[in-house]
């Protein structure tokens, strides 16, 4: 038996006792009796929690008991059901922006943007908190230097080792240079060596007088880097102290780890005499006196070593002590759900995320958007020249591919705006998970969708614009208000981006899209006028198909490309108009559920 040389059991009380220092007044977080229900699941359970501004907090608990809720709320992108929560002075619930435009948050997952480069995640990341162009770009080589990752700037985030990606998510929480900081397991899946610079980084950020909050299961890392912590349990917190005063207070000073006895066997009597813990098929044993327990214990010839006794040690008793809840009996009430602020949508916040969707645009376009533009061009050249050569243009008072043309146009812009809003926003969504990154910035829900929206409708003007550029050049534009078909069409396209971000909003796998596009979008494109006049179609089907938005839009085209009847083109886009304010608000709200709960 032997005991570390770095104890000294005569001055035990000194190494444990602790400097009293006055209490801050001032708090980063105020939260109290905080609850919060996903479903039928009880996640936070009366929790109260109090963070001196400059401090460093950690919390932990098994898995379940109600951490990354918790982390969420204070965060401001979920809100309590019950309680009041107040970070850095502002009412989370009531005043989210206030709250996130002066924190950082590390998610435990990587939620960067691997659609854009290194340094344009951390420059995007500053427009979300507001900062210029010029402001933002320079902040972001300032992180890359302080998180050693300049040589990778222009890398792609996915082709950085585990540590580099965490330090990556480190930069883009203090873009905005944050008050507080809130790291959601921050040293998963990091090496020794990896945790190590991340504890480093950490220190010296709390240095500047940050205050940091930090979820983890690695005991090392709360005693290295916080002054406080808070256990969780189902919910509800068992023990709220300083990591050493929590040891104290919970088990002896000094402990030694053997195997345990098998089933049936008995503890050994040195053993028996004192407060014990089996964990797993270890039996930790625990004495005031390291000495002591050194002189007892029968160990067999082997050779454990006594040690003072850990936070993970003072964990495992209180997992494995009966819990103070109240007995069960018949649940109370559930108290009327405390509504997070729902902020209209910002123009200037939703310009920052359509500037995001710019900035990829100008990287992908020769091999994701160009193509594009020859789809309408080959179904005229295809339906209105080649088959029109066999339809005898008489009856529809010009040549077939002068009646297809300015159908596809309105095609166009149905599709132009709608495939942005639909699988795009769904991987960014479900999968990349980039939106859950935005929303911790003042960005929220509805300024995502507006910005895509935005986007979605610059997609459609400029896929209208060269689409008219090819079929004037070809002699199929003869109407001298042809030019007014792109700017007109945009209500359409704005309706079909709605439909199909509601849609987004809706579905949860990605395969769902084939009923979106397969017995909606296609149909529609048969049905609507394009190929042929709507007149021809049996009496039921006829009504549905000129009720479709498509089918006002096939018509506004040709109205000012083919006719430059003016008075019929004003009432289809009246038509188009209107159906577009009907759904735009469920459009800017349709992404809520999925971020704010």
């Amino acid at each position: 038996m032997s005991i570390p040389n770095s104890v000294d059991p005569a001055n035990a009380d000194t190494a444990l006792a602790e400097p009293l220092v006055p209490v801050p007044r001032l708090l980063a977080v105020d939260g109290r009796d905080l609850r919060r229900r996903h479903g039928a699941h009880l996640a936070v359970d009366g929790v109260s929690i109090a963070i001196p501004a400059g401090g460093r907090h950690g919390l932990v608990g098994p898995n379940g008991a109600g951490k990354t809720t918790l982390m969420r709320m204070l965060s401001a992108t979920l809100a309590p059901d019950s309680g009041s929560l107040r970070v850095l002075g502002h009412d989370a619930a009531r005043d989210p922006r206030a709250v996130k435009a002066r924190i950082g948050v590390v998610p435990q997952g990587m939620t960067y943007d691997n659609e854009i480069l290194v340094r344009e995640n951390l420059t995007t990341f500053g427009r979300y908190h507001g900062l210029s162009g010029r402001a933002s770009a320079a902040r972001a080589d300032e992180l890359l230097a302080t998180v050693g990752l300049t040589a990778y700037a222009r890398a792609r985030p996915e082709t950085l080792s585990g540590g580099m990606q965490r330090r990556l998510l480190i930069a883009r929480a203090l873009v905005n240079d944050p008050d507080l900081i809130l790291l959601d397991e921050p040293s998963t899946g990091l090496d020794p060596e990896g945790r190590l610079l991340l504890w480093d980084l950490l220190d010296t950020l709390c240095a500047t007088g940050k205050t940091l909050v930090v979820t983890t299961h690695y005991m090392e890392e709360v005693e290295r880097l916080c002054d406080g912590v808070t256990v969780l349990r189902a919910g509800r917190v068992r023990h709220t102290a300083s990591p050493r005063r929590l040891v104290a207070e919970t088990v002896p000073r000094y402990v030694v780890e053997v195997d345990a006895p098998r089933p049936g066997s008995p503890v050994p009597a040195w053993a028996r005499r004192r407060e014990r813990l089996r964990v797993g098929n270890r039996l930790l044993v625990f004495d005031d006196s390291a000495t002591g327990l050194a002189a007892e214990a029968d160990l067999q010839g082997s050779e454990p070593m006594v040690r003072p006794s850990s936070l993970q040690d003072a964990l495992h008793a209180l997992d494995q002590r009966p819990s103070a809840d109240p007995p069960a009996g018949r649940p109370a009430p559930a108290a009327p759900r405390r509504r997070r602020t729902l902020y209209p949508p910002s123009p200037a916040l939703a310009a920052r995320i359509w500037w995001r969707d710019l900035t990829l645009f100008r990287k992908s376009y020769k091999t994701t958007i160009v193509p594009n533009f020859f789809e309408p061009v080959f179904s005229l050249a295809a339906l209105g020249i080649g088959l029109g050569f066999y339809v005898n243009g008489s009856a529809l008072g010009s040549s077939y591919a002068n009646f297809v043309a300015p159908g596809l146009l309105a095609v166009t812009a149905m599709n132009g705006a709608v495939f942005e809003v639909t699988y795009n926003v769904f991987v960014r969504l479900r999968h990349a998970r980039s939106y859950d990154a935005a929303v911790t910035s003042p960005v929220e829900p509805a300024d995502i969708a507006l910005g895509e929206l935005m986007w979605a409708l610059t997609r459609c003007l400029v896929y209208t614009g060269v689409y008219l550029a090819i079929i004037a050049a070809m002699g199929y534009a003869p109407a001298g208000t042809a030019v007014l078909a792109v700017p007109a069409l945009l209500p359409l396209g704005l309706v079909f981006a709605c439909a199909g971000l509601i849609f987004t909003g809706t579905v949860r796998a990605i395969n769902a899209y084939s009923y979106f596009y397969t017995l909606v979008l296609t149909p529609l494109t048969l049905l609507s006028g394009v190929f042929f006049p709507t007149a021809r179609l049996p009496a039921p089907l006829r009504a549905v198909a000129e009720a479709s938005p498509l089918r006002h839009g096939v018509e506004l085209a040709r109205a000012l490309v083919t006719t430059g009847d003016l008075r019929a083109a004003a009432g289809h886009l009246a038509w188009l108009t209107g159906i577009s304010l009907v759904l735009i608000g469920p459009a800017l709200y349709s992404l809520r559920r999925h971020l704010c709960s």
